[in-house]
């Protein structure tokens, strides 16, 4: 099963948006700040992909991203952004994102994203 670390601070949007993903049959890790998922983070068994918005307090999402990729030694782990920031494709390119979703998405389109990057983990799992 896929494992999403989901960082959302709107209480409403993360337990929607987790719910949905875990009704598509992903486990969903969803949490309010970047600080807290880095708490509970697993490094013996990582999430296979990051969704997160850009704005959530106590870390910045460069830093979270940051110590999130030196705790896993791995570059790699897709990254979507979700956010209403008018700047995100500039903070999408500098934290190095697969993808990034204006807010309000399309759910649709996300799930498309999502199905993207699993495609493409698979390959390398299987090179």
């Amino acid at each position: 099963m896929i494992k999403i670390m989901l960082i959302e601070d709107d209480f409403d949007n993360r337990e929607l948006l987790a719910e949905c993903l875990r009704l598509e049959s992903y486990e969903v890790f969803a949490y309010e700040n970047g600080k807290v998922a880095l708490e509970n983070l697993n490094k013996n068994n990582p999430p296979d992909m990051l969704l997160m918005d850009l704005s959530f307090p106590i870390i910045t999402a460069e830093e979270f991203v940051n110590s999130f990729r030196a705790q896993i030694g791995n570059e790699t782990t897709p990254i979507i952004i979700l956010s209403g920031k008018p700047d995100i494709k500039t903070f999408a390119a500098k934290l190095k994102a697969r993808c990034f979703l204006p807010k309000p998405y399309d759910l649709y389109r996300l799930y498309n994203e999502i199905a993207s990057a699993v495609s493409h983990l698979a390959e390398e799992n299987a090179a």
